[in-house]
């Protein structure tokens, strides 16, 4: 994986760790993946380059014979990376996730066929360029410089962080937090925006399973911990913690094609008529729901 911090969702792929606190008997095994590239994209026009690099290519243009062989397909090759839940993982022999229901949904509103593969990372993207696949979901984000190979989606996810401390504490809301400790891992902390941190007197960590142990033992007041991490805490312990705020990070997620790729154009198209209609949404609340 690309070890640049500053251009990636820090964190670690097949990261498993086991939560312990003083007031948890159950260990709470969570897997976190890597995720490599700052995301914004949209296509708009005849074909060129948008802000970001992308090739654009409007909804009636011809690229080079690619956008009628296609569009003309009627099944989509999709490739992702099965080794970070609740994006995308194997259940029971299948491939399930977030990542996994919105394409579904996406191409489904396509009225195409689709294929999801199980692939192994590669941050070149090879076999999307190769043509071997026609799309790339894996909670991507973009990196400035992978848009001379490969064009991006608008963001499809942001990724939103909850403020959590322990049930019973003193702490009720976030103003009771102003100027108190909290723990946030060192492994991320650059997605969350300074002029927040700002508030607090943040203590880094870096393990889960430290920072957890720190809040059981007041060490810290509460602490700071991606969404899709906080939804496996929070649903195996509900009773323990309360969640004091949600914020959204600095990353963003897309799906990413071949350069020139059509389906960019379509799949812009779908997602903005998914937000509007609810289903986003729905999918959204199915993966990341943490009012357990």
């Amino acid at each position: 994986m690309n070890p640049n911090a500053n251009n990636k969702v820090n964190f670690n792929r097949n990261y498993t760790t086991n939560v312990k606190t003083s007031a948890i008997k159950s260990s709470i095994i969570i897997s976190i993946s890597v995720m490599l590239f700052l995301i914004f994209s949209g296509l708009t026009g005849l074909a060129g380059c948008d802000s970001f690099g992308n090739t654009t290519v409007s909804e009636n243009s011809q690229d080079s014979g690619q956008v009628t062989s296609i569009e003309n397909k009627s099944l989509l090759i999709v490739g992702s990376d099965t080794t970070y839940p609740p994006f995308e993982f194997i259940d029971s022999g299948d491939i399930a996730g977030f990542d996994i229901d919105l394409i579904k949904e996406i191409v489904s509103r396509m009225k195409k066929e689709i294929e999801i593969t199980s692939i192994s990372w590669d941050p070149e993207f090879k076999d999307l360029i190769d043509g071997k696949l026609d799309i790339v979901i894996s909670a991507v984000s973009i990196e400035a410089e992978k848009t001379a190979i490969v064009d991006f989606s608008k963001p499809y996810y942001t990724l939103e962080y909850l403020l959590v401390s322990l049930s019973g504490s003193e702490i009720k809301t976030k103003e009771d937090l102003v100027g108190k400790k909290i723990g946030v891992l060192k492994v991320g902390k650059s997605n969350i925006s300074e002029d927040y941190l700002i508030n607090y007197e943040v203590s880094d960590y870096e393990d889960i399973m430290d920072m957890l142990d720190a809040l059981g033992n007041k060490e810290i007041e509460a602490v700071l911990v991606n969404l899709p991490l906080a939804v496996s805490l929070l649903k195996d312990n509900k009773d323990m913690y309360l969640v004091l705020d949600k914020i959204n990070s600095d990353r963003e997620f897309a799906i990413v094609f071949k350069k020139g790729s059509p389906l960019v154009w379509q799949v812009n198209q779908i997602l903005d008529t998914m937000v509007t209609d609810g289903k986003y949404q729905s999918i959204h609340d199915e993966w990341f729901n943490y009012n357990f």
